[in-house]
């Protein structure tokens, strides 16, 4: 089963949307998943299945913002989407093992391509997967300058953590 986004309704269920217009719940995805072919990233309530293209998209990148306590814009939300197709063309199992970090035995990981170290530090307790792409959102959020260490260009994160793991 592919997801394409999920979302909370007013009662805090979670609803993942599987194509043409059909929401399924997260006990629909557990009863499905009884084989344990599908991937999960998150702990608790925020769990989200893999996505079937292991990128990102809008809605995941508001509920991240949601989750983390900040609001992002629908600009912000152009700028991550476009920071993830730079630097990984969108894709959550991306390696990069050609730059100076990856010569140095540091390659960046996963959509928006954060080199181990780095996520260490920014990363939420219990959301500690590299190559998930909520987790990789969820230390994006947890950068306290996110907002303005982010561009069209690439990405640097800089601030303070917000959440101590």
């Amino acid at each position: 089963m592919a997801y394409n986004k999920a979302a909370t309704d007013s009662e805090g269920t979670i609803w993942f949307d599987v194509g043409r217009s059909q929401w399924v719940t997260t006990q629909e995805v557990v009863d499905e998943d009884a084989g344990g072919d599908i991937e999960w990233s998150g702990s608790g309530i925020f769990q989200y299945p893999t996505y079937s293209d292991g990128g990102i998209n809008a809605d995941m990148i508001r509920q991240a913002a949601s989750d983390m306590y900040t609001s992002v814009s629908d600009d912000q939300i152009n700028t991550i989407m476009a920071v993830a197709e730079h630097e990984s063309g969108n894709n959550s199992n991306k390696i990069n093992n050609w730059d100076k970090n990856a010569q140095e035995g540091h390659p960046s990981k996963g959509v928006l391509q954060f080199v181990g170290y780095t996520f260490d530090h920014y990363h939420v307790a219990n959301h500690d997967n590299i190559w998930s792409s909520m987790d990789q959102l969820y230390a994006l959020f947890n950068d306290a300058t996110w907002a303005s260490d982010i561009s069209l260009g690439g990405w640097a994160p800089n601030g303070p953590v917000r959440f101590p793991a």
